[in-house]
């Protein structure tokens, strides 16, 4: 629970077929397992591109015993960052990773829906009257094997400020 992970995030070029790995840190397990020592696991479990080179990701945690998830939303950039395609390993080798700027902890909506459900989608939804964008993040219910009170389909509506 201490520390995070790098993954690989592979990115092929639709029009080439060109193709290039770079390195994406995943933040730590946010809440500890009860009872200690049980299972955590915290990644990415959707990403949404803005450009070529920016990408929503939703990053979700989970530990045996906490009610709920711990989700966060951020936007990385790999602009800068290292094509890790042809690194056998990255432990030990120097490598420049994606930047990664949280845009949203859902944890400061917990109260207010009620828990975090299993987030795992998101897409732009309508245009809105204003213009803005609308960002549209998804949960299903785990179907019968739900085994918490957050396990429920939940369908969140931002608005994207520009």
């Amino acid at each position: 629970m201490d520390a995070g992970a790098t993954a690989r995030l592979t990115v092929i070029t639709h029009a080439t077929g060109a193709m290039a790995q770079y390195a994406y840190p995943i933040e730590r397990v946010q809440a500890a397992p009860v009872p200690a020592g049980s299972f955590t696991v915290n990644g990415p479990s959707e990403l949404l591109a803005l450009t070529a080179t920016r990408f929503l990701v939703l990053e979700r945690s989970f530990s045996v015993g906490v009610v709920g998830n711990q989700v966060r939303l951020y936007e990385i950039d790999l602009t800068g960052a290292s094509n890790v395609l042809n690194v056998p390993a990255l432990s030990g080798e120097p490598f420049t990773p994606v930047s990664k700027r949280l845009i949203l902890d859902f944890e400061t909506l917990k109260d207010t829906l009620g828990g975090i459900a299993n987030l795992e989608c998101l897409t732009f939804g309508p245009k809105l009257a204003n213009g803005h964008d609308s960002l549209v993040v998804v949960a299903d219910d785990n179907f019968p094997t739900a085994d918490s009170a957050t396990d429920r389909n939940q369908f969140l509506v931002f608005e994207v400020i520009p």
